[in-house]
């Protein structure tokens, strides 16, 4: 999911997320 994101200084980046009825429920993160 592209997503805006504190994770980087981009504004905006693509992060794995759980989706649910409502939209986005959970970001997973970046792996280690």
């Amino acid at each position: 999911s592209l997503r805006q994101s504190t994770v980087t200084e981009l504004p905006f980046f693509a992060s794995k997320v759980r989706l649910g009825k409502n939209g986005v429920e959970e970001v997973l993160g970046l792996g280690q």
